[in-house]
């Protein structure tokens, strides 16, 4: 017989053998007490594997119900797809996500594929084939429809290798979160953005309407200067004693030559004939000169509502537009407002080639430049300085592929604290401002793929605000 190790070792103490009974009475106890203890402690090193084991499979158990809760907290299911049997294995989270019950068969790749939506579809499929090919782990956003529903809802969706070293790789593991409410709330977003946007876009027109206006009150104001000297020549007698004179040689038509020569009256008549004259010539020029003017006005006032039924035209039409005609009837809009404080307006045009652009846009922009130079002019307290607003155009040169376009003055400036926010929604220094001019022509140079930065030097030594314009886009070559 084959005795257990221990037990062979307790007889060989012992001096017992599996054929040789005791020889008295205390020494078969003390094999017995032996035998028992060995018994004994095997019993609790039993109890005590099988305590650790259910304590383990009870910390387990709690661990992946926390796990799972947090997966359901997340969204989020795990699936492993066997390429070379073609067999997907989704995790219980991921089952409810797709509506699956949980003895419900997933399907294969085709069938999982066909609930992705048709414009994710050919794409989740060549990520997943790439996948097999050359192990490159993937992440993208789908949108799938869950088993018996009519509403697609978004995944995000990660994919790796699992367990693989080498190409084909034919086991394949990942997640899918569930980010519908994320998506959701990005759309809501979008729509809020687009909202705020629209709302800057009509500010910043009413801020070019109310410039347009104020100009065009401006202008009618000259004209009328000119009509009430008009009206106040039109009152004068000259034309009245003129045709009494005429009166007077027609009554004595028949002997004017005796009459102009003898007559006390008549002697007078030649010389008062070039006195009037020379009155009537000098009104004349006046009037001439008002009636210019007046035309001028009217001209004036036709150019600036042209530039406002431009800028009103419906956003995103674009057209070939000459950069410096443009500038001309920004300044046009404010260019009154300008004159009537005395600010001296140059002007450094580079030949450019005209740019496919949106022109009501480009027009917005160059128009809140200008008027913030002014604005600047006339919020520095520094009387003896001579004010001076530049209108710059540089073509893109190899070093620096954009055209800009710059508006500089010499006016209050800004301060380095203000430059960092000063296209922030609401911000402004002005008492009467809104805050919203050059965010909105922010957003607009945005939309035209083009870029704004604004320098200044510090309070008191003027500010630049420059758009840059990419070249890269459709342009003619001719140059203006």
């Amino acid at each position: 017989m084959n005795l257990h190790k221990l037990l062979q070792r307790q007889l060989n103490r012992l001096e017992l053998s599996e054929d040789k009974t005791p020889d008295n009475l205390e020494q078969w106890q003390d094999f017995i007490s032996k035998v028992n203890k060995v018994y004994i402690d095997n019993d609790e090193e039993r109890y005590l594997i099988e305590r650790s084991i259910e304590l383990s499979s009870r910390e387990i158990n709690e661990l992946n119900e926390r796990i799972q809760n947090a997966q359901h907290i997340a969204g989020i299911g795990y699936w492993h797809y066997d390429s070379e049997n073609d067999v997907f294995t989704f995790a219980e989270e991921l089952k409810k996500i797709l509506n699956f019950k949980p003895d419900d068969t997933v399907p294969n790749i085709n069938g999982v594929l066909e609930m992705v939506h048709i414009n994710d579809r050919e794409r989740l499929g060549t990520l997943n084939q790439i996948l097999i090919e050359s192990g490159e782990k993937y992440e993208t956003d789908v949108q799938m429809l869950p088993k018996n529903r009519t509403e697609y809802i978004w995944l995000h969706v990660i994919g790796a290798p699992y367990h693989c070293t080498t190409a084909p790789f034919k086991q394949l593991s990942g997640i899918c979160m569930d980010i519908t409410k994320r998506k959701q709330a990005e759309q809501q977003i979008e729509a809020l953005n687009q909202e705020i946007l629209n709302s800057a876009r009509r500010v910043g027109m009413a801020d070019v309407a109310s410039t347009i206006l104020h100009n065009v009150g401006n202008v009618l104001n000259s004209a009328n200067v000119s009509i009430a000297l008009l009206n106040e020549n039109k009152e004068h007698s000259h034309f009245k004693r003129f045709l009494e004179i005429c009166k007077m040689l027609e009554t004595h038509a028949s002997d004017a030559d005796k009459y102009l020569v003898e007559d006390e009256k008549g002697k007078l008549i030649p010389g008062y004939l070039v006195k009037l004259s020379e009155i009537m010539a000098k009104s004349y020029e006046t009037e001439a000169r008002e009636l210019e003017n007046l035309t001028e006005k009217i001209q004036h006032i036709r150019d600036i509502v042209a530039s406002q039924q431009s800028l009103s035209e419906a956003g995103k039409i674009t057209e070939l537009v000459s950069l410096d005609e443009v500038m001309d009837s920004a300044l046009k809009m404010v260019g009154t407002q300008l004159s009537e404080r005395d600010v001296n307006v140059t002007k450094q045009y580079e030949p450019t080639p005209k740019l496919k652009t949106d022109r009501a846009k480009l027009l917005q922009i160059l128009v809140n430049f200008i008027q913030n130079a002014k604005d600047a002019l006339i919020y520095d307290t520094d009387n003896s300085k001579h004010k001076l607003v530049q209108l710059i155009i540089k073509n893109a040169t190899p070093d620096n592929p954009n055209i800009e376009i710059s508006i500089s003055d010499n006016g209050i400036g800004i301060s380095d604290e203000n430059v960092k926010k000063i296209f922030n929604y609401g911000f402004t220094t002005k008492k009467s401002g809104h805050g919203i001019g050059l965010h909105s022509s922010l957003l607009a140079a945005k939309e035209l793929g083009a870029n704004i930065q604004i320098y200044s030097d510090g309070v008191g030594h003027g500010a630049t605000c420059t758009l840059q314009i990419p070249t890269e886009g459709e342009h003619d070559d001719h140059s203006t």
